[in-house]
């Protein structure tokens, strides 16, 4: 399942993903023509802090590329109020339910 949101960040980190279990991958556009905005794992985090996604570039994190995808991300802006889109993806079960699922059918 899939679901595609956008944000508005400011010079104040926010919450932009929140935990889920079930999600496996999710990227962030940033849209804007000269704002550079951060990511972080870190609530406290800064732009000195964070990982740059310059403007007009994405980011993408996946499951299978090894990331965790299921923790909270942060964003801030280097100025301004720039937008970014987010599109998650999720699946039906989680890790554990899977591997239960898998077990259970030996």
């Amino acid at each position: 399942m899939s679901d595609t949101k956008q944000i508005t960040l400011g010079t104040t980190a926010i919450e932009v993903i929140h935990i889920n279990l079930r999600r496996t991958a999710f990227s962030i556009v940033n849209t804007d023509t000269s704002i550079t905005v951060y990511i972080s794992p870190d609530p406290l985090m800064t732009a000195l802090t964070g990982y740059p996604i310059y403007p007009r570039e994405s980011i993408e994190f996946h499951k299978k590329f090894g990331d965790d995808t299921r923790i909270k991300r942060y964003m801030i802006a280097a100025s301004g109020t720039p937008v970014v889109a987010i599109d998650t993806e999720t699946t039906e079960k989680t890790d554990e339910e899977e591997a239960e699922d898998a077990k259970n059918a030996k």
